[in-house]
């Protein structure tokens, strides 16, 4: 899940309770070029909160550097060209997004 902070960053949030590691990578981190690592939290959560930019992004969690797992709860989530699912995430700072 991912939760806008009224400060402009966005918290990420998954429910991961046997992996050992969790990174966020997405256009905004240049995919493996600096991906956030998350922090394990209490109950099997990992959480990290990141400085996104506005506008339309795609993103994946990496679980243990081999799975990655895109977030259903986040602005949706599209085919990538590898076969798998990454997750939408549009940013909006400002004012609510404009309908389609």
């Amino acid at each position: 899940m991912i939760i806008e902070n009224p400060d402009g960053s966005v918290r990420f949030r998954v429910y991961l309770p046997d992996a050992g590691s969790v990174q966020i990578l997405g256009d905004f981190t240049g995919w493996q070029d600096s991906p956030i690592a998350m922090r394990p939290c209490s109950g099997g959560w990992w959480e990290a909160e990141a400085a996104v930019p506005p506008g339309d992004h795609l993103f994946s969690y990496l679980v243990d550097g081999e799975r990655w797992l895109p977030d259903y709860a986040a602005h949706g989530v599209r085919a990538n060209p590898y076969g798998g699912w990454v997750s939408q995430l549009s940013i909006h700072r400002g004012g609510l997004p404009l309908a389609a």
